[in-house]
């Protein structure tokens, strides 16, 4: 286990996808706060929608290509997106976007964006800028604040935080290792769920006296290499529920969790996370494996996007642009009961590897919706 863990170490750092533009200010995901509907209708080049489209602007930039999106407060619906000019990048400027057409119009959905340019400042603040399209709108000019900023960086699977939350020594990390630490104490099933989402991962272990209302499943979500580009597929979500034999005080089972997993970042309650219980014990870690408390809460780490999801029913989810990117761990922990709980459920997510696997999609379904484009563009009548 030892030897499979250290050679993951050493190739993480070489494997990890290197940023578009050494020490370019864009490089990695960066969250703009947009809130503005002038800004979302300059951007779409289309009236105000109904929908909430522009609360932020959220842009992922990579050796791999780029990607821009105006998306709404829940990070899911898009009321654009597009790809970075060519040659637009110096390192603190990046214009994303392509001129109105037609052609663009007919491509696909999500609409592709208007050209439009963000600059950072000294201060850390970025400066928005829409040229006036074919006199509908005029220029916009705005500076906006960073509500996220994530750098691309080595994630070290070896890092202790990752086997002290593990779950039947189901540790998120590459499967290799997990296949390894589990072997012959559970069956494992991994298929594909969608091509335009992660692969399903299931480790059944059986208890002492077989039967199927005893077995112990552990469940969660990988992202293979084809997307990452590391060396191996990795776990980056899992969760389980499991009941207790014997139902426990609930001071002796919080005792017991603080033994096992160290003392919790914070607590929650049952009203801000519907995931049953009375208290919910939350972990968080940031890029660099430390824990961190609300107090931390910064654009450099996942809590300063807490609202975004401490009130889901689940940590990991597909298709969302704004999400819990800036942590290496979150673990969420609630136990079931009142005066003696009875079980609980856990659930563990690499927000920084479910970012990976997020935006290299969305940088695959960018490159489809451009050879939409030319084709359409390219494409001759016939008489």
């Amino acid at each position: 286990m030892k030897a499979v863990l250290v050679s993951i170490i050493v190739a993480i750092s070489s494997s990890l996808p290197a940023p578009a533009d050494a020490g370019g200010l864009f490089d990695g995901i960066t969250l703009i706060e947009l809130d503005d509907h002038d800004g979302e209708q300059a951007i779409t080049g289309r009236p105000r929608s109904a929908l909430d489209l522009g609360h932020y602007i959220v842009t992922f930039v990579s050796a791999r290509g780029s990607y821009a999106a105006l998306v709404g407060y829940s990070g899911t619906e898009r009321g654009c997106a597009a790809w970075a000019a060519e040659g637009s990048y110096d390192g603190r400027s990046i214009t994303f976007g392509i001129p109105p057409s037609t052609a663009a119009d007919r491509s696909g959905s999500p609409r592709i964006c208007r050209p439009f340019t963000l600059t950072m400042q000294d201060d850390g603040d970025v400066d928005v800028v829409v040229p006036a399209h074919a006199g509908t709108f005029g220029t916009y000019r705005r500076t906006r604040k960073i509500a996220a900023r994530v750098p691309l960086v080595p994630l070290d699977w070896g890092s202790p935080i990752f086997g002290r939350h593990s779950v039947n020594d189901v540790a998120l990390g590459p499967i290799p290792a997990i296949e390894e630490a589990i072997a012959g104490r559970a069956r494992l099933r991994i298929g594909s769920r969608d091509a335009r989402g992660p692969t399903y991962f299931e480790a059944i272990f059986e208890r002492e006296v077989p039967d199927p209302k005893d077995r112990i499943h552990v469940y969660g979500d990988i992202s293979p290499s084809t997307v990452t580009g590391w060396p191996w597929d990795v776990l980056f979500a899992l969760h389980n529920r499991e009941g207790l034999e014997v139902a426990s005080p609930r001071a002796a089972f919080m005792d017991a969790v603080v033994d096992r997993y160290g003392l919790p970042s914070f607590e929650t309650r049952a009203s801000d996370r519907r995931i049953g219980g009375e208290r919910v014990l939350v972990w968080a870690y940031d890029l660099a494996g430390r824990k961190i408390g609300r107090e931390d809460a910064a654009p450099g780490n996942c809590l300063g996007t807490i609202q975004h999801w401490i009130s889901r029913s689940g940590l990991s989810s597909v298709g969302r642009d704004v999400d819990l990117w800036g942590c290496a761990l979150v673990v969420v922990l609630s136990p079931a009961g009142g005066k003696f709980v009875g079980g609980y459920r856990v659930e563990a997510v690499s927000g920084y590897a479910m970012a990976l696997d997020h935006f290299f999609r969305r940088l695959e379904e960018l490159q489809g919706r451009k050879e939409r484009l030319d084709e359409l563009l390219a494409a001759k009548p016939r008489f």
